[in-house]
């Protein structure tokens, strides 16, 4: 098993471990997606939601986590395609606060990507 990305030190110690997720998403009939995620900074994530055209949207249904984890409780995190860009939003209770903004990102396609390459 390869070894999981992080933030290195100048000398190429591992410092922390990078943010990284691992998970599968499981659809469900009538536009329900469940999705679960692990994390290699300690946790584990269930996320239930909906999937419509052009937008997904999932919130923690329980979050799980080690001992040595930082405190995490809820997630939230809606994807949508607009204009043909994919924009995703990922908000967190963390540290002893409410769910707020935590990461977003736009992506799009770039160019020639939906070709095969041999």
């Amino acid at each position: 098993m390869p070894a999981a990305a992080g933030i290195l030190a100048d000398d190429g110690t591992l410092l922390q471990p990078a943010a990284s997720e691992t998970g599968y998403w499981r659809p469900q009939p009538d536009g329900e997606v469940e999705v679960l995620l692990t994390h290699p900074t300690g946790f584990v994530e269930i996320y239930l939601g909906r999937v419509e055209p052009a937008k997904i949207e999932l919130a923690t249904r329980g979050v799980l986590k080690t001992e040595t984890a930082k405190d995490y409780r809820a997630g939230h995190r809606l994807y949508g395609l607009v204009n043909g860009r994919l924009l995703w939003v990922y908000e967190m209770a963390a540290m002893g606060y409410e769910l707020q903004p935590h990461l977003s990102a736009e992506m799009q396609r770039v160019a020639g990507a939906d070709q095969v390459r041999s």
